[in-house]
Formats: C-alpha cells, sequence, structure tokens
C-alpha cells in the first residue's frame, strides 16, 4: 500500500515549495493546477511505488518548468500555435511533457530509474494498448509520444522519416519554453501539410489540459494533466483549418489509426485503476466579515442600561432601587478588595520583570580608556571604560475569548469575577487588553446575516455566531464600573446558586437576551482571531499579543461538501496567507488544533487555552489534555499542583503554546472582615503575623486566572 504521507513530502521536496498535495478519489488522472499550485492524485487500487513516483515527477516537472498563465491567456497562446485549437494543444503538450519529463529526470538523477519502472508497468499492462500494433503504423504524434515515454523499453525500435527526425533531435534539444512555441508550430503546420493529402475523417484530438464549461475549471484555472484527452467530442470542428491524420513518410498514409488514440487509451486505462475510497480533502479558512459578528462595548452597554435593568425588575421602581444598589455595593466590594490584592501582584510582578532585566543585563567594555585606572595597567587588564546593557522587557496585550455557551452556566459567575481581576490588573499595569464572549444567540437587532465568505471553492463552512465585547482597556473607568455591575447581574442570572451569598433571594431580575448562553462556536472565534489579532498589535504597537481562550468544552463542528465524510479520511487545511499545510482529521478537536496552529504560524502571537473544568481529580480531565504516556510518578505531581494552586499544565497542548486545566468554580476571596480578623490578634504578633499570611497566600490562590496572566507575562 502507497505511504501517501511520504509521497507528499517527496513531491514538495521536489518541487522546492510548499505545494498543496491532494489525493482526490474523484480525480482521473494526476494534474497539477499552476495557478493555486495543487497537485492532484488519483486514489488508485493498486499502483506500484515505482509509478506512483513516476507520476509526481511527471506532475512536479510542470511546477518546476511550465511557466503559469491565467486561462485567458493560456488560450490565446496555444491559438498562436495553430488556428485549430485541439490540435495545436495536443501537439504542445506532447512536446512540452518531453520537454519537462528530460528536465525534472537532469534535476533529480535519482528519478530515472523510477521514470524507466513506471513506464515499464505501463507497458507491460498495455496501457497504451499497442501490444497488437504495429507502432511503426502509428501517425506521428503518437509516435513521438511513444518514443519519450517507452523509447527505452523498446530499444528505441520507433521509426521515423528522415523528415520526422529532425522533429525529435530539436525535442530532445529544447530547454526554454519558448523553444517549445517554436517547435510545436513547426510540428504543428508539419500536421497540417500531411492532412491536406489524407482523406480521413475529421475528429476533435485529444488534449491534455482540461476545461469545463467555457474552456477553464470552476475557478478559471489551467490545469496541466499528464497525456489526458478529453475524449470524443460530438460534432466536427468548424474552425478547423485541415484534416488531422496520416504520419510518418509524407507521401503515405500509413494506417488509418486516429492521431491520439494511445493517449485516449492511457487515459481511459488508468481511469480504470482508479478507486472512488479514501483520499485527502483539501480546505481552506473563508472569510470573517467582523462587522457582522463583533459588539463593540459601548454598543452593547449603551443598549444594557438602567433602564433595560429596570424593566428586567418588572418596572418595579422599588425593587429597581434595591437591586441597582445591591449590584453597585456588590462590585464596589470586588474593586476595593481586589485593588489591595492586585496592587501586591503588580508589585511581585514588577520585581520578577526587573529580576529578568537584571539578568539579561551585561557589562561590555566600550574601548575607551578609563584614566582613573591607567596607573594600574601593569597589575590589572580592566583599564577601559565599561557599561551596562539592560535588555529591556518587551510590552504585552491580551485578547481574551470567553465561551459562553449554556454548560458554562453553573461557573459564569466565578469567570467573571476572575475575568475583572485580570481587567482590574491590566488597567493599572496599563497593558491593553480586550475580552469578548462568543456564542450562537445573535444581537438582538441583527438576524442571521452571512458573516463568513468562502475564499475559494475549497473553504470550509462555519454557522453564524456573535462575540460581545464585555472588558476592554478603552473603556473609561465610569463604563468599567457600569460594566463590572452588568456583568455581574448576568453571570448571577446564569448561576443563580451563588445569588443567597449576595442576600439577593428573590431580588435578582431576568437576564436581558443579548446574553442569553448557547453552544460552543470556538471554531469560529479562532478564524476572527486570525483578523482581530493583526489589527490589535498593530493599533497598539505590541510586541507580544497574549491570545487566550477559555471554554469548557470542544467547539461546533464545521461543514464540508456533502460528500467528504463518505470513503475518506485524510484532511488538509491549507493557510492561503502563509502558504503552509496542516493534516488532520474530521473530528471537532482536531479542527480546533490546526486553526490555533494557523493562528500562531499567521500571527506569531502567544495562543494560551484554558480548560475550565470543576473535577476534583485532575485524571478526570478530558482525555485530549493527556497524552497517555504520563508516569504515575507525573500523575501525582499533576494532582499535588491542582489541589495547592487550583490548575494544572496539560501535557497534551492540542495545537496551543499553553493549555492549562483550571478549577474553574474557585471562588474569589472577597472578605469583608479581613480588617477586624487582624484588629482581633493585635496583641499577640505571632498571631497577626500568622493570620495575615494566611489571608494574603488564600487571595492570592484563589485569583487563579490572574496569577497564570502573570507567570505569562513577567517572562
Amino acid at each position: 500500500m502507497i505511504n501517501t504521507t511520504s509521497k507528499n513530502v517527496l513531491a514538495k521536496v521536489l518541487a522546492t515549495e510548499n505545494i498543496i498535495v491532494r489525493h482526490d478519489a474523484k480525480a482521473k488522472t494526476a494534474s497539477f493546477d499552476l495557478h493555486r499550485r495543487v497537485l492532484t492524485l488519483p486514489v488508485w487500487k493498486s499502483m506500484s511505488s515505482s509509478l506512483f513516483d513516476m507520476l509526481i515527477g511527471h506532475e512536479v516537472g510542470h511546477a518546476l518548468h511550465t511557466p503559469g498563465m491565467n486561462p485567458d491567456t493560456f488560450k490565446e497562446y496555444v491559438l498562436t500555435i495553430g488556428s485549430n485549437f485541439d490540435l495545436a494543444l495536443m501537439v504542445w503538450n506532447t512536446v512540452e511533457d518531453a520537454r519537462i519529463e528530460r528536465m525534472i529526470k537532469n534535476d533529480y538523477p535519482g528519478l530515472r530509474r523510477d521514470f524507466y519502472h513506471g513506464y515499464r508497468e505501463i507497458y507491460d499492462m498495455d496501457l497504451f494498448e499497442i501490444k497488437n500494433k504495429n507502432m511503426n503504423d502509428l501517425p506521428f504524434i503518437d509516435r513521438l509520444n511513444l518514443h519519450f515515454k517507452i523509447g527505452p523499453i523498446l530499444h528505441n525500435d520507433i521509426e521515423f522519416s528522415a523528415e520526422e527526425m529532425v522533429f525529435i533531435d530539436r525535442c530532445e534539444s529544447a530547454v526554454t519554453h519558448e523553444d517549445v512555441t517554436i517547435l510545436s508550430k513547426d510540428i504543428y503546420d508539419f500536421m497540417q501539410v500531411e492532412n491536406e493529402s489524407s482523406e480521413q475523417n475529421q475528429e476533435k484530438a485529444p488534449i491534455n489540459i482540461s476545461f469545463e464549461g467555457d474552456g477553464e475549471d470552476a475557478e478559471g484555472n489551467n490545469e496541466i494533466q499528464m497525456n489526458q484527452s478529453q475524449g470524443d467530442q460530438e460534432g466536427n470542428n468548424d474552425k478547423s483549418d485541415g484534416k488531422i491524420g496520416g504520419s510518418g513518410n509524407p507521401q503515405e498514409n500509413r494506417s488509418p489509426i486516429k492521431p491520439g488514440e494511445t493517449i485516449k487509451a492511457l487515459k481511459r486505462n488508468l481511469e480504470e485503476k482508479t478507486s472512488d475510497r479514501g483520499g485527502t480533502i483539501i480546505t481552506t479558512i473563508p472569510k470573517p466579515d467582523l462587522n457582522k459578528i463583533i459588539v463593540d462595548h459601548k454598543t452593547l452597554y449603551n443598549r444594557i442600561d438602567d433602564k433595560v435593568l429596570q424593566f428586567n425588575c418588572g418596572s418595579s421602581i422599588d425593587r429597581f432601587v434595591d437591586v441597582n444598589t445591591r449590584l453597585i455595593d456588590i462590585v464596589n466590594r470586588i474593586k476595593a478588595d481586589s485593588l489591595r490584592s492586585v496592587t501586591t501582584m503588580i508589585n511581585q510582578f514588577n520585581r520578577k520583570k526587573a529580576a529578568d532585566e537584571a539578568r539579561k543585563s551585561r557589562i561590555a567594555k566600550t574601548g575607551k580608556l578609563n584614566m582613573d585606572k591607567l596607573h594600574q595597567y601593569k597589575i590589572n587588564d580592566d583599564i577601559f571604560l565599561s557599561r551596562l546593557i539592560t535588555k529591556s522587557g518587551k510590552n504585552h496585550g491580551f485578547v481574551i475569548y470567553i465561551d459562553w455557551s449554556g454548560s458554562m452556566s453553573h461557573i459564569a459567575h466565578d469567570v467573571i469575577l476572575q475575568l475583572f481581576q485580570i481587567a482590574i490588573f491590566c488597567r493599572k499595569a496599563k497593558i491593553p487588553f480586550e475580552v469578548y464572549t462568543f456564542t450562537n444567540c445573535m444581537f438582538n437587532d441583527r438576524g442571521w446575516e452571512k458573516q463568513f465568505q468562502k475564499s475559494d471553492e475549497f473553504s470550509f463552512e462555519l454557522g453564524d455566531f456573535c462575540m460581545l465585547n464585555i472588558l476592554s482597556s478603552r473603556m473609561s473607568n465610569i463604563e468599567f464600573d457600569h460594566a463590572m455591575k452588568v456583568m455581574t447581574w448576568v453571570s448571577l442570572c446564569h448561576s443563580g446558586h451563588k445569588i443567597k451569598k449576595y442576600g439577593m433571594m428573590g431580588y435578582m431580575p431576568s437576564c436581558p437576551r443579548e446574553f442569553y448562553m448557547s453552544s460552543t462556536p470556538l471554531n469560529q472565534a479562532l478564524v476572527c482571531a486570525l483578523d482581530m489579532v493583526p489589527e490589535f498589535r498593530k493599533k497598539y504597537n505590541l510586541q507580544i499579543v497574549n491570545t487566550v481562550f477559555m471554554t469548557d468544552g470542544e467547539g461546533d463542528s464545521v461543514s464540508y461538501e456533502s460528500d467528504c465524510y463518505e470513503n475518506r479520511k485524510n484532511y488538509v487545511l491549507y493557510d492561503n496567507k502563509t502558504g503552509q499545510s496542516f493534516n488532520y482529521d474530521a473530528y471537532t478537536y482536531e479542527i480546533t488544533s490546526v486553526l490555533s496552529r494557523v493562528l500562531k504560524a499567521r500571527t506569531g502571537c502567544n495562543t494560551i487555552r484554558f480548560h475550565l473544568d470543576t473535577i476534583r481529580k485532575a485524571e478526570n480531565a478530558n482525555h485530549n489534555v493527556f497524552t497517555g504516556k504520563e508516569t504515575e510518578e507525573q500523575k501525582q505531581a499533576v494532582q499535588k499542583l491542582y489541589d495547592a494552586e487550583g490548575f494544572f499544565c496539560a501535557t497534551n497542548k492540542n495545537g496551543f503554546d499553553e493549555l492549562f486545566v483550571v478549577k474553574a468554580n474557585t471562588e474569589i476571596d472577597i472578605n469583608d472582615n479581613d480588617d477586624q480578623i487582624l484588629e482581633s490578634k493585635k496583641g499577640n504578633f505571632t498571631a497577626l503575623k500568622t493570620a495575615f499570611l494566611k489571608m494574603n497566600d488564600r487571595k492570592m490562590t484563589s485569583r487563579v486566572f490572574l496569577n497564570r496572566f502573570i507567570d505569562l507575562i513577567s517572562v
């Protein structure tokens, strides 16, 4: 069985570029798309490695040596060879095949063996259908084609007239595409003169470049295919300026065999060896319309104002005043307690950053004499001025995407409180950031619009979704306070079991529909990040952008063509921007992994995923976060870290730079009695010290998200 992965690598190495290699069960022959740089190979029922390599070598020869042209230009070019397009195309392709096969074998001498054995296999299987025929009676174009493909196998027994040998010699010495053009014109004229003396019936000539519809494929691109004919076509070619037929001695018509019959036979027989099972699906990334997807924080919170809160309170003024007062009180408590903890963490962050800069500092000699040390030259070599070179830290920014699916409801409030800590820290440390929720529920004044456009016919399809910009470093203090109040209200609506903690049982108004939850369009968010991250980096002139995805599960699936799931296994995602290709299986987590790798390759950002969970034992986490090769010691270390810090680092990153499994139901420690507790310990210094350290440690470790963020930006 052919190892298609190794053959893909072979094709790319031979082509000296990252071409797309596509194994298509629908393809009937090998072809190379000169415009899109796609090598298409059919899925054969049985084929030797040598024959496979020969076909790859042939198509890569076109990739390296045949100039690419758009369909219109190519048609014009072929018509310069002769007015009969089909005949001119057949002549050009036969001559060009001979040239590129000779050149690819010169480029890679090791392919000579594969070409010999590949064509030997074709000859032994009689795919040209010539075993019962006298090859010297074949038309000239067939003998020319066979001479350069299986001539060595036949010991060059194919005969040519003296006039024909001139064309053989010129074909063997053709180097440039201009040589091919001139030679093709001369052969075309020779065949026309020869055909004028023939009384054979006219038939369209086979061609080696396939066009659908009006002479082009679905995308309007020409594809070079190995010895492929369009088959017999009905009717006569009205544009033909001569009859096709005859060969060999111009004075005699050797055979009634029509030109190109052996080429048709090869095409037909190769098609019979193809299979409709297996193959490779080429996919590309659709283009998102961010204006139809993102709801900026100003638009969002202008909509969700106090009037909406009052309306959701049943239009009761008293209830609205009570609820609004309680929400403001909660926000103030969060801010007051967070500022103390965040200030401590900022000091720790600055110390870490200073230590890192000091570690990277070095003393360098200036090359100038230090006149104060010059008198020591006999006893000290260090008599030159020196300077301290400090490598400054890099500026960071954060783009955070939050899963707003229904399964997040029970941890929504805890996650939002953790996000508040990150936002307060970033605002204090002057770090730019944007926070978005992503969900399938649409913003209420937007209908279901087409949000993703196909970049080409290979693009997979994504469902519509919405991203709400809930927090931003662009917010004023008033806007930030309002956002905290709304998100506290919304998160408590979803996490109803938390309401009692704030003494609001029976008071909580209903959730605004803009914040309804649905499924997990994680893959849509990743595709949008491909455009959003570069814009964010450019806006703030950032050196490092940390792109963070927080979700409790896998993303929604993507859609392919209707037959993509039938009898096929291999998928390749091709990124049109970077030219890189990525192999994957058609599973949701596989496409997520590939998209995160594309995000890294295209933007250079740090990609981090927080897998939010509520498990007690680390080993019960989603199986995708483990490689399955962890030792017992490693498992124990993971559990110990999870118990102590509320997180652990996944051993299987799933395409991300870092993947943390985080205990998402860790409550932020907001204790109004801290001052009273410390006051009660004043009489005993040791007890006071112990109480303070425990309280501080509790507050730090409860901010599990923020701790991870500080670790990311302090190195």
